[in-house]
């Protein structure tokens, strides 16, 4: 390559190839590429502006960076390090010669004065036809075959990556792009952003396994299990040097999934800690001598009569006007935001210094309002916060938040003035979501909803919950947590009076979305949505053979004609609605339930609950969390314990639940002599804690959905023994963090129990893996997937 020197006043330049003759006029006006007709700003902030030019007839699409050096702390960092345009181009270089596919870099430069780094640039080639891998997956969602050969792709890559003695330690899906069109025709993966890459020694396996788990962090919520070992297999075939035994890759991935939920956990720790930093939602600029977070919805002019000092925020009034702000920047409407304005002067110098140190009232109020945003706990929202500084000291700072039912935050020291923030002009209104199910009894499902209902009650969605027979326990607990529960009584599915109210009901609250629960709820959902005009209607089923009759499935095949999506929580019950209802299977999505891990997680065995529940000391405990009705079998497992009793070491098997059967399951119990192992503790609230105490969680029933029993005992590390019925075997991996029986295999059965029992040093392995494995059923992937897919529907039409 041969390197070509441009001096142009204090940037020194350095070129590839013959990128000169076409580069040099453009470079000459490098601090100003903003101006240029031609140019399009793709990001910009304090520290980096990224702008792109169209191709032209004498050169190539052009894709530049500039970086800004800032401050004292920048200059002594430059001083003794690269800069970040000279670390990517090195990269960038590099690669090129490994076969890696990266852009193409062109031009590097440095604005230096004397030893001082002033700034820093970079020119690269401009990608055509390309999009974020995460955009791309979102639209081929149905497209399995090219989301496997993408994927493969991005293997492939990373092991090219590593094999050309390099490590990109931000590898993440915002910096992967798709090339629909490359070299060959053919969709190709292209990796940027490499200012981080390490260039030097082979990457050790810890590092490759911490690459990968960056990279897994941010595609896991958008990628099947299956399409993840897809990834890793590739990469394992690519990397010539060191191979994992393919056999074992299952756990390699177990592995880099529990990395990556750790990462996540840790940039939750961060973000809440230091909330300072640029992100999607918020913006950091400097306006009039001030330093501005907001969040971008929220225009900067907006903010500027909060500046002016005195300062009065009137309901309703002409702010801008008397300000000198046109009213085509404000727009102040009757329907604008309530908001709490608060202002903290700094009293003398001593105090200012102390806060050029240390941060203020504000700021730290600041920090914990984006903190409670970022963990999903409830509380005022933060809109803005400004500080003005003068001589470089702090001299005021005023906050702005949104009060959530009435509530602000008190300060001491602060003055606070309620009046309404100015409207963003064409604001929408939020995505109204009505989630129909019969009632709220202390179920699986329903308290599925109550801990996800709060989580999506927030924009763009509105939720609601509209229950058609009666409240039921659980509705307190959902109001209490700010999601409306209405009652809409009807005698029967088709009565016609109560679809007629439950359509007026839909009508009058603007629904935009209906997603009901079970067949109870489909059919009457399904009417009254067709009679309210909802353009889009989600009917999820939760359990194989959910049809009693003949006419009932006849009737739902009918009602198929006004449903946009019917939703399955399993693979095997998208295969029993298709084979049913003779629907199309892209008219049917996966959807896995989701828990809330942390909760089932993070508890330790309570030896007091343990002698409340009569579990004598020493014996492995053997729990069993289903209700106590026939679809459950519970007589397959005292029947299996009854065949090898003998043979187990002393255990107690508590069956925790309640039902119709108890009494006949308690005779059973006696027939069988098995009263000194067996026990029943009837409907518990503190599941948690009972799984702490357990060594086995057994799940016999005859037919299943997808088992939330099964993901809680998971989370809680404990390994679990269940049938090969339903979604049972997609959410156990089959002797890693539980056994898989045939349901009518009772020997079966018993070999699993005296299996995991007696094997003290299995059952920790299969404890571990099963913590690992819960990770893909959390509560936050359930409602990723949940906001997706809502957000695919309504935005076609919106």
């Amino acid at each position: 390559m041969n390197k070509q020197i441009y001096i142009s006043g204090q940037w020194r330049w350095r070129f590839t190839d013959d990128a000169e003759t076409f580069l040099r006029e453009l470079l000459q006006h490098f601090e100003n590429l903003e101006d240029f007709t031609d140019s399009e700003v793709l990001k910009s902030s304090l520290s980096r502006t990224v702008i792109a030019f169209p191709p032209t007839s004498y050169r190539p699409g052009l894709i530049t960076k500039q970086y800004n050096v800032r401050g004292l702390k920048e200059i002594l960092k430059y001083l003794f390090l690269k800069s970040r345009a000279f670390s990517e181009w090195r990269a960038l270089k590099h690669l090129k010669t490994a076969n890696v596919a990266a852009p193409r870099p062109l031009a590097y430069g440095e604005k230096r004065s004397g030893e001082i780094l002033l700034g820093a640039g970079l020119v690269m080639e401009k990608l055509t036809d390309v999009q974020g891998i995460s955009q791309w997956l979102r639209e081929k969602e149905k497209q399995h075959a090219a989301r496997i050969e993408i994927l493969r792709q991005v293997g492939f890559q990373i092991a090219r990556l590593h094999g050309a003695r390099c490590s990109h330690s931000d590898l993440h899906a915002g910096n992967i792009l798709v090339q629909d069109q490359g070299p060959n025709g053919k969709p190709r993966v292209v990796l940027i952003d490499h200012h981080v890459c390490r260039i030097g020694k082979m990457p050790s396996e810890r590092q490759r396994r911490k690459d990968l788990a960056k990279l897994f962090q941010s595609l896991l919520p958008k990628i099947t299990h299956i399409e993840a070992m897809e990834v890793l297999r590739a990469y394992n075939e690519g990397f010539e040097l060191q191979r994992w035994d393919p056999s074992k890759l299952q756990k390699v991935l177990n592995d880099l999934v529990y990395r990556a939920y750790r990462l996540h956990e840790r940039r939750l720790r961060s973000r809440s800690k230091r909330c300072w930093k640029n992100s999607s939602q918020f913006a950091r600029s400097k306006s009039n001598g001030w330093r501005v977070y907001r969040r971008r919805e929220i225009p900067l002019d907006a903010l500027h009569i909060f500046q002016k000092s005195p300062f009065k925020i009137e309901e309703n009034s002409r702010v801008g006007q008397e300000m000198g702000i046109s009213d085509e920047t404000l727009k102040i409407k009757d329907s604008a935001q309530p908001v709490s304005v608060m202002q903290y002067r700094r009293k003398g110098l001593w105090e200012r210094i102390w806060h050029r140190i240390h941060r203020g009232p504000l700021e730290t109020e600041w920090g914990a309002a984006r903190a409670r945003e970022v963990r999903g706990i409830s509380g005022p929202r933060a809109l803005a916060l400004m500080i003005l500084y003068r001589f470089g000291l702090p001299d005021r700072s005023i906050m702005i938040t949104e009060p959530v039912d009435g509530k602000t935050m008190p300060r001491q020291h602060s003055k606070r003035i309620y009046g309404k923030l100015p409207a963003v002009p064409d604001t929408e209104r939020p995505y109204h979501i009505a989630r129909i199910i019969t009632w709220l009894p202390r179920g699986g499902i329903e308290r599925r909803l109550v801990a996800l209902l709060p989580r999506l009650n927030r924009p763009p969605f509105r939720v609601s919950l509209v229950c058609i027979r009666e409240r039921g326990p659980l509705a307190d607990e959902l109001r209490q947590a700010g999601v409306t529960v209405s009652v809409v009584p009807l005698r029967s599915r088709l009565d016609p009076r109560g679809l007629r109210s439950l359509s007026h009901w839909m009508h009058e609250q603007k629904v935009d979305l209906i997603h009901s629960h079970m067949y109870r709820s489909n059919v009457p959902a399904t009417l009254a949505a067709r009679l309210a005009g909802v353009r889009h209607v989600l009917c999820q089923v939760h359990n194989i053979d959910t049809w009693e009759t003949r006419r009932q499935q006849m009737m739902d095949r009918w009602l198929m004609r006004w449903r946009t999506v019917m939703l399955a929580v399993s693979n095997d019950v998208k295969r029993d609605i298709v084979d049913k209802l003779s629907c199309s299977p892209e008219q049917v999505r996966v959807l896995y339930n989701g828990i809330d891990v942390n909760e089932y997680g993070s508890v330790h065995p309570d030896h007091q609950l343990r002698q409340a529940l009569g579990i004598p000391e020493g014996n492995k405990v053997v729990v069993v969390l289903a209700r106590l009705v026939e679809q459950k079998k519970h007589t397959r497992l005292l029947q299996a314990l009854e065949m090898c009793r003998n043979e187990l070491p002393p255990v107690s098997v508590l069956f925790v639940g309640d039902g119709k059967l108890r009494g006949e399951l308690e005779c059973e119990v006696e027939t069988r002599h098995l009263g000194d192992m067996v026990s029943f503790a009837g409907h518990r609230n503190d599941i948690p804690q009972i799984l702490a105490l357990s060594d086995l969680s057994v799940l016999t029933s005859d037919r299943e959905g997808f088992s939330n029993t099964i993901i809680e005992s998971l989370a809680a590390g404990v390994p679990v023994v269940a049938t090969d019925v339903g979604g049972n075997s997609e959410a156990i991996v089959d002797e890693e963090c539980g056994l898989i029986v045939q349901p009518d295999d009772l020997a079966g059965l018993a070999r699993a129990l005296k299996t995991v029992l007696k094997d003290d040093g299995l059952r920790r392995k299969m404890s571990q893996s099963a913590r690992m494995r819960a990770q893909h059923f959390s509560l936050e992937n359930m409602l990723d997937e949940t906001r997706r897919l809502y957000l695919e529907l309504l935005t076609k039409n919106r």
